[in-house]
């Protein structure tokens, strides 16, 4: 447009802006509509100098991201525990490695479907039963099909263990005893874990 560091604003759209606040002025330049032609005038070494454009309107879309860290953690098989580590399957896993996220079902063989991505656990073996969500388009299979997978963990303390489904795409045909996938700690975290709390 060719406004330059030093310039005085005076008009815009030939209605005088010297006197406003610079919000006036703002909401002056937002009330312009895309793809209208506007000027300015401009006070340039003592001469009054107009300037045209066009309107470019730039969009921005508005989002929100809420993190609520007070969710309830959810105790398993804790009860007289000296020391305890956690079982999540917050994070989403990694696709690029085959990596898809999965479900707990069972825990030492009860029922533990909730809603709550991470589970404390204390310390020792675990039996966790797991179902895929895989969103792989080459694992097609019937829901009939998504059978719970368990995998034994040896829980430490102080510990977060990422659980995830690994679609094995060789084995994608394997549909009978769901070889095509099976359960897997893809990541391990340090992570205090006081099983009072």
């Amino acid at each position: 447009m060719g406004v330059k560091a030093g310039d005085h604003l005076t008009h815009i759209n030939g209605t005088s802006v010297e006197r406003e606040s610079l919000q006036t002025i703002l909401q002056k330049f937002d009330d312009l509509e895309h793809g209208r032609t506007f000027n300015i005038t401009i006070e340039r070494d003592d001469k009054s100098v107009t300037l045209e454009s066009i309107v470019r309107a730039t969009v921005v879309p508005g989002w929100r991201l809420e993190v609520d860290s007070t969710f309830e953690e959810t105790a398993h098989a804790i009860q007289n525990a000296s020391a305890c580590g956690r079982v999540s399957i917050f994070l989403q896993p990694p696709v690029t490695r085959d990596y898809y996220p999965a479900f707990i079902n069972t825990i030492n063989g009860e029922d533990t479907r909730i809603k709550n991505p991470v589970i404390k656990l204390g310390v020792g073996e675990h039996i966790i039963g797991l179902h895929e969500k895989i969103g792989d388009p080459r694992a097609t299979r019937s829901p009939s099909l998504r059978t719970e997978k368990l995998l034994r963990l040896v829980v430490e303390p102080n510990k977060k263990y990422h659980l995830a489904a690994h679609f094995i795409a060789d084995k994608r045909y394997d549909r009978v005893n769901a070889g095509y996938w099976e359960p897997i700690v893809w990541k391990v975290t340090e992570h205090s874990c006081d099983p009072n709390d």
